[in-house]
């Protein structure tokens, strides 16, 4: 989130990246960012699976 409104918005004593899409360690971030969330995602379904034994 804090991506998102740095680049739109902007955030306080970082306004210079308001447009700054393409920086490659925010690109970075956002995988990482999708990434843990498809493993917690995941685990979630698993957790929420009857056990068969």
């Amino acid at each position: 989130m804090g991506y998102f409104l740095s680049r739109t918005v902007g955030l306080p004593q970082i306004g210079d990246d308001i447009g700054n899409w393409g920086e490659p360690l925010g690109i970075i971030a956002i995988i990482a960012i999708i990434t843990e969330a498809m493993m917690l995602l995941t685990a979630a379904l698993q957790l929420g699976r009857p056990r068969q034994d």
